[in-house]
């Protein structure tokens, strides 16, 4: 393969927003299978029990609530690309936009979280299993606070100012 090959290749990798979310689903169930082996292995249970009920409706606020952050985050910087392309040419726009990793990672743990969430649903249908049930929950809460710093960091990204300051 020649250098022009390999640019093009790496320069579409690095531009691509759908990369780093499909390494994050497929960390997921690596997490997820080595997480169950190690609860079976420890059988940690925390000071209070949680019926499967009650951890399975937790779970299923949990997924939606990650659906819920992957469409919105989605939409909102298609939408914005499209506003702020109007300031300023839309090459410089998607540029800023695609290869900023903070909002990649972003999305990509939104990815992790939700295809985790699933998985640990799937697996409370006898018992609750409490660490990843654990996990999933720190997740979560990482994910919410992700969204509401992807909320301030792209309100501060689109700026015209901003986007000068970083191709300058």
């Amino acid at each position: 393969m020649e250098w022009r090959s390999k640019y093009v290749i790496r320069s579409y990798i690095r531009s691509a927003v759908w990369v780093a979310p499909l390494f994050a689903y497929a960390t997921s169930f690596v997490l997820i299978r080595l997480l169950t082996w190690l609860d079976d292995r420890l059988g940690w249970d925390w000071s209070w029990t949680i019926q499967i009920g009650v951890a399975q409706d937790m779970l299923q606020v949990f997924v939606a609530a990650m659906l819920s952050f992957i469409v919105f985050t989605s939409s909102s910087m298609l939408v914005a690309i499209q506003i702020a392309s109007a300031q300023l040419t839309p090459r410089i726009i998607a540029t800023a936009l695609l290869r900023d990793n903070t909002i990649r990672s972003i999305i990509a743990l939104f990815v992790l979280t939700f295809t985790f969430n699933l998985g640990v649903l799937a697996r409370t249908q006898n018992e609750v299993p409490y660490l990843i049930f654990t996990v999933a929950l720190a997740l979560t809460i990482l994910s919410v606070a992700a969204f509401l710093y992807l909320i301030d960091y792209s309100a501060r990204l689109l700026r015209p100012v901003t986007i000068v300051w970083l191709l300058g």
